[in-house]
């Protein structure tokens, strides 16, 4: 990817990310010139360790560990990571969504 990244090459990357984790990662989106990805609860392990390992993405740094709390909703949590992969100089957010009573 080069340097400035634009929406349609993190467009392409979140294709990508999603199309190679056999379900690992289930949807992407492009906001504020970042890329989301959303990955199941029981698999969020899965999904960190796919793009750590995946040559195409090398998300070898843990940044942040963070959760955000939606009263309104059923899955009222967002277990946010937010990752950087120093060899292609790229940030990604991927969460997943969880209950009161499911750690």
């Amino acid at each position: 990817m080069s340097w400035p990244v634009t929406a349609a090459d993190l467009t392409a990357l979140g294709q990508s990310i999603v199309a190679d984790s056999a379900g690992e990662i289930t949807s992407f989106d492009v906001a504020y010139d970042e890329l989301n990805l959303t990955a199941p609860l029981g698999r969020i392990v899965q999904a960190l360790t796919h793009l750590r390992d995946h040559p195409a993405c090398r998300f070898e740094v843990l940044i942040d560990l963070t959760a955000v709390d939606y009263p309104d909703r059923a899955k009222r949590f967002d277990v946010v990571y937010h990752l950087l992969s120093m060899s292609l100089n790229q940030r990604i957010r991927i969460r997943v969504e969880t209950d009161e009573d499911t750690p």
